[in-house]
């Protein structure tokens, strides 16, 4: 969904935030005792995000010119876990393996040497049936791949999920709840779908001149083995700002023992700015760019989760990562936080939609939503996520095309913002609606009322009971655009 409209209606604009507070699925918290706020980001407020920070400290991932590629059958279906290889000028440029969804990320200026002034052929191979095309490396930002055979979808659906977690000192006070979260999610997944074929797996990390770089444990069905491990985890060492997080990343990417053909999450957890100087860097180098790269060959997706806010470098990196194989960032922190916003204060950067819940739950609904993507019959061209972004993609949208500027405001020249909050329910009615905090004016207030109220009924694809927190800014323009406040 693209970002929401502004529109210009006279002299007056408006903007339109959404914060969605999520309920726990199963009544009482469990209890990790973690807030986790999960944004929803089109890709062009990911670039944009990505763009404005380039005086952050990173690593260089080409996401401009991105094209998405989907695998279907002759009825027009998604089929996951489709192999690609691509070539341009005759030559291997990318290959790799297709996410539950069945799409394929390629993003043609990264590396940059490869030519881009003739199309690039790309073969695609899927459970015994294949299919050639060709596509404009310079040209849109989607497109199918039609295998012409109705094929069966794997069954039972192997979901693999490997956390990299960070075990450097100052991860220690939160290493407890976060491994009651993890355990949680994981118990939630196997209460919420016992059919998958569940395996997780652990990379613990820390810093060069640590006791250990990196300790793998395998994926593996055995919970047992996976709770002995977490538990026995322990934050030492560090001793500087930055954290060999490359080195987490490519242990988790490879050697962890990945399904054929199954779903596949890493699931990367830290408070730290990323090594990235020779000094900083283990014997050998340890690359997040290069680790990214390896998972979006692999067909795996990096879900990174920034502990406590990290300091901006370590942000934009995570999100960076995350933007990289169609992952998301979660920030997690004790109640009251986490802190979730643009750099700089750039507006362009603002994610349009925050989902707030539990580590947990949000932690359990990407795996189920990737699950769902590859189990179902789907159209072409989706994309697996979260389903209570979904349940927010779907209020932005409706909200969004009945924004109107009050008449007795504008008249009047007032201004402010609105806050409502409404509770849903599981079957997408509306259960209560309130102003829970005034603009200042009864008839802004009573418009923004009215404006969430005509939202409902709707799907609800988190099929949960959901709260919702939604802000509404209204703002005079003047003529050239400026804002009057």
């Amino acid at each position: 969904m693209p970002a929401l409209p502004r529109p210009r209606l006279g002299a007056c604009g408006l903007a339109l935030v959404i914060i969605a507070l999520v309920a726990p699925y199963c009544g009482a918290q469990k209890g990790s005792g973690l807030v986790a706020a999960e944004a929803y980001e089109s890709f062009p407020v990911s670039r944009a995000y990505i763009d404005a920070g380039t005086a952050a400290a990173h690593e260089d991932l080409r996401v401009d010119g991105r094209i998405l590629l989907t695998a279907v059958d002759e009825a027009g279906h998604s089929l996951p876990f489709a192999n690609y290889r691509i070539y341009a000028g005759g030559r291997l440029a990318r290959a790799g393996r297709a996410f539950a969804d069945g799409s394929f990320l390629v993003y043609p200026r990264d590396p940059p040497e490869v030519p881009l002034d003739s199309p690039w052929r790309v073969e695609v191979a899927c459970r015994g049936a294949a299919a050639v095309d060709s596509f404009d490396p310079r040209g849109q930002d989607a497109g199918k791949v039609e295998l012409g055979h109705s094929l069966p979808l794997p069954s039972p659906i192997a979901c693999d999920l490997v956390f990299a977690l960070d075990t450097t000192i100052s991860m220690a006070a939160a290493l407890p709840a976060l491994k009651r979260a993890i355990v949680a999610a994981r118990d939630e997944i196997e209460k919420l779908r016992p059919e998958l074929a569940l395996r997780t797996g652990l990379v613990l990390f820390r810093d060069h001149g640590d006791e250990y770089l990196t300790k793998s444990y395998p994926l593996d069905a055995d919970s047992r083995s996976f709770d002995s491990a977490l538990a026995g985890a322990v934050g030492l060492g560090g001793g500087d700002i930055p954290e060999d997080v490359g080195a987490g990343l490519r242990a988790a990417v490879s050697g962890m023992g990945w399904s054929e053909d199954g779903v596949r999450i890493v699931f990367v957890v830290t408070d730290a700015v990323p090594a990235l100087r020779p000094g900083e860097l283990a014997a050998g180098g340890s690359r997040y760019a290069d680790a990214c790269r390896e998972a979006l060959a692999k067909g795996i997706r990096i879900c990174a989760i920034g502990v406590g806010k990290p300091a901006l470098g370590g942000e934009y990196a995570l999100r960076q990562i995350a933007l990289w194989t169609g992952g998301t960032y979660v920030a997690a922190d004790y109640p009251g936080g986490p802190a979730y916003g643009p750099l700089d204060g750039d507006e362009r950067t603002r994610p349009s939609g925050i989902v707030r819940s539990s580590l947990e739950d949000i932690v359990a609904r990407i795996a189920l939503a990737e699950a769902l993507a590859a189990s179902a019959v789907r159209p072409g061209g989706g994309e697996a996520r979260d389903p209570a972004l979904a349940l927010l993609e779907g209020v932005q949208s409706t909200m969004a095309s009945g924004l109107r500027y009050p008449e007795a405001a504008r008249l009047r020249g007032i201004s402010g913002t609105a806050v409502v909050d409404l509770r849903v329910s599981a079957d997408g009615q509306l259960l209560e609606s309130r102003v829970g905090s005034t603009s200042g004016s009864a008839i802004l207030d009573r418009a923004a009322l009215d404006l969430a109220r005509s939202a409902f009924p709707t799907a609800n694809p988190a099929a949960s009971a959901v709260e919702l927190e939604i802000s509404l800014e209204y703002r005079l323009e003047s003529d050239s655009g400026a804002s009057q406040r």
